[in-house]
This record gives C-alpha cells, sequence and structure tokens, in this order.
C-alpha cells in the first residue's frame, strides 16, 4: 500500500468521517512538518500517524494493540490480539521510531481492510 492508502485505511478505522487525504508538499512542511495528512471534521489539525507519534500511539490505543520492537533486528511488530488480521511489522534498521509508528498504521489498515472484506 502507499503512504496515502495506509493513512486513508487508518483514519477509516479511527472512525473519521467526511476526510479527506491532503498533499502538503511545499507549504505543509514549513507549517505544520508535514508533507502528507489526513483532514477531517472530528480534527483540530492534520492527521499523519506515520509522523506523528501521539497520532500512532491514539491509534495503537483505540485498537488495543500490542507494540513492541526488536532493536537486533530493526523490527517493529504491532498486532491485535484476537484479530486474526489485526497485524502490521515494519524493519527499519536505526530507526525504530519510524519503523513503530508505520507498523501501528499497517495493523490499523489491516484492520480495516478485512472489515471492508465482510
Amino acid at each position: 500500500m502507499t503512504d496515502r492508502e495506509l493513512l486513508e485505511a487508518a483514519a477509516k478505522s479511527m472512525g473519521f468521517k467526511d476526510f479527506s487525504f491532503t498533499d502538503m508538499r511545499g507549504w505543509g512542511e514549513a507549517r505544520y512538518g508535514l508533507s502528507e495528512g489526513i483532514c477531517a471534521d472530528e480534527l483540530d489539525d492534520y492527521w499523519n500517524p506515520l509522523v506523528d507519534g501521539n497520532a500512532a500511539l491514539n491509534l495503537a490505543v483505540v485498537h488495543g494493540m500490542e507494540v513492541s520492537f526488536h532493536h537486533g533486528l530493526g523490527q517493529a511488530l504491532a498486532v491485535v490480539p484476537g484479530h486474526s488480521r489485526g497485524r502490521g511489522e515494519y524493519w527499519q534498521a536505526g530507526k525504530p521510531m519510524e519503523a513503530t509508528r508505520r507498523a501501528i498504521v499497517r495493523a490499523a489498515a489491516a484492520i480495516q481492510q478485512a472489515k471492508e472484506a465482510q
């Protein structure tokens, strides 16, 4: 999945209504520190858990994820116990925070995909 697809699926999994993906390259990087994000009525600001640790933590808590990082392998893992598709993992040596955020978003996107497939 592209970053846009991951963000849109994760936003749906959070229950955001009437949201839109915004390409913020240039102006958004200077003002918000984001090159892309989700804008929704429920949000006070742009949302991107791929780069924002607070947004990623909220996503993990809402879904009851168990999150871990293996420093030797550079592997982050986010799992939703009891959900057969609620799993996200990502390898990125030397960047544990980035890998962990991406694993969380991947797990949330997988949950949403499974929900839509039913």
